[in-house]
């Protein structure tokens, strides 16, 4: 389970069958754009060169699991997980990246593993997408539980694919789906100097497993 969290936590959320239709008169970079300027506009984001955050896994027989991730700009990324079985460790620097356990250095050499921490080692990902040579499409508002939410399917130029779902209403970032992968939902949004976060993340893996993470510094 510990290396599934490892490579996924990330940027992956929970999904629900739904079936999308066309909707006209709006397109991905202005839902994008949206969402940029409800959490703190282009300018403070842009601002920001370092950030960190520590989460905490709360598991069903009472032992926890601390997440710390590092983004330094540019393209520089951290990624502990720590359990009682001990510390993972994913470090991407400008285009490398390697795992680190039990003194163990492996080198991340695939591709598409590569994009996935290129995109997380950007300081708000949803800006980079284009500079990155993502291709992505508004496809349709997906509707449950009453509520509209616009999807975006990205691609990465070497193939890693994520589905992401915008609150029509709010703006606001609310899931992503990895196909074949790991699912997610983003929660309780709040302000710290001038930019909104979801300090809590249902994380569903591909074996059914949900995982209840809140951020405790940011």
């Amino acid at each position: 389970m510990i290396k599934k969290i490892l490579y996924t936590v990330s940027g992956i959320m929970f999904f629900i069958d739904i079936h999308a239709y066309a909707q006209n008169g709006i397109t991905a970079d202005q839902i994008l754009n949206i969402y940029v300027e409800k959490i703190g506009g282009v300018k403070r984001w842009s601002s920001i060169r370092t950030t960190k955050f520590r989460d905490i896994v709360e598991l069903k027989n009472g032992d926890s699991i601390e997440l710390v991730t590092i983004k330094e700009y540019p393209d520089k990324y951290y990624f502990k997980t720590r359990t009682t079985e001990g510390v993972w460790t994913t470090i991407y620097n400008g285009g490398k990246a390697v795992n680190i356990h039990n003194g163990k250095i492996d080198t991340i050499r695939d591709k598409v593993e590569l994009d996935k921490l290129k995109l997380q080692s950007c300081i708000l990902p949803d800006m980079e997408y284009k500079k990155l040579g993502y291709k992505y499409e508004f496809v349709g508002i997906q509707k449950f539980n009453n509520i509209d939410y616009y999807e975006i399917d990205f691609e990465s130029p070497n193939g890693a694919k994520t589905i992401n779902f915008y609150d029509k209403e709010s703006g606001l970032l609310r899931m992503i789906y990895v196909p074949g992968g790991g699912r997610s939902i983003f929660t309780n949004y709040k302000e710290q100097e001038g930019c909104m976060y979801p300090y809590k993340m249902l994380y569903q893996q591909p074996d059914g497993i949900i995982l209840d993470i809140t951020t405790k510094e940011f």
